[in-house]
């Protein structure tokens, strides 16, 4: 499912994936532990984000 984000929003995300390495092909929002995160803790994130967002 895409999101929506922000200018701002992709630039972090961009700088974040280029500081940690991230292939281009892969997942870029990863657990602790190094593994892909889930659709459900995807989906929970931006249910978080979006009580903040207009």
């Amino acid at each position: 499912m895409w999101q929506p984000i922000s200018p701002t929003l992709m630039q972090a995300l961009c700088r974040h994936a280029e500081q940690c390495g991230a292939p281009a092909s892969g997942p870029l929002l990863r657990a602790r532990n190094g593994n892909p995160i889930t659709r459900r803790r995807y989906n929970h994130l931006f249910e978080r984000l979006g009580k903040h967002l207009p």
